[in-house]
């Protein structure tokens, strides 16, 4: 598996697709010293939000990297997305949230005047959200009266390697063996005839 960009921290398969782990694929950090990372808790997402140093934090001719981004709706705007999928009243707010390790929602609560409705999968959710485009379910919601905002980091699931981190790891001097090593750690490179 490789996404666009982890936006600093990659993703376990388990959280985007189900099912166990894979020994390759964990949530570590796109950047020197590759340690794992726990971005489930609201207030550890927040503050790296405000995070730099990853390799995926490139500009690169002619790509948009979407290392962080930020896509603002009106109330009356986001209630016709979701309606586009969802039968309510009115559009009252976001509830509870669900992240993965990389901070990424996987479950998301949608409070309408008919009751709750529940966004589950990260796929769905950029879906439902998306006009047209969501880049990732890895986003921080702040609401206001008329609009709500979600600042976000990435682009796609963020599980395996980070194609914006590949190309910074190789502008940095890093080779195939390190980029492979870097975002599939616990696996071997083997040559076969």
């Amino acid at each position: 598996r490789y996404s666009k960009s982890c936006g600093g921290v990659m993703e376990r398969f388990s959280v985007v697709w189900g099912g166990g782990d894979k020994p390759y694929n964990l949530n570590l950090m796109d950047g020197e010293g590759n340690g794992i990372k726990d971005l489930s808790d609201e207030e550890k997402f927040e503050k790296f939000l405000e995070e730099k140093g990853a390799f995926c934090n490139i500009e690169f001719p002619g790509i948009q990297n979407l290392y962080r981004w930020e896509v603002s709706y009106r109330r009356d705007e986001l209630e016709g997305l979701i309606g586009r999928f969802f039968e309510f009243g009115k559009f009252l707010g976001i509830g509870k949230l669900k992240r993965g390790f990389s901070g990424r929602i996987y479950s998301m609560e949608i409070l309408t005047d008919k009751g709750s409705i529940w966004l589950n999968g990260e796929y769905f959710i950029r879906l439902v959200l998306g006009k047209p485009f969501l880049p990732s379910s890895a986003f921080k919601i702040v609401e206001s009266r008329d609009n709500i905002v979600l600042r976000g980091i990435g682009w796609g699931h963020g599980v395996g390697m980070c194609q914006m981190g590949a190309i910074g790891m190789a502008l940095k001097g890093y080779n195939y063996r390190d980029i492979i090593g870097h975002y599939y750690p616990n696996t071997e490179i083997k040559k076969y005839l």
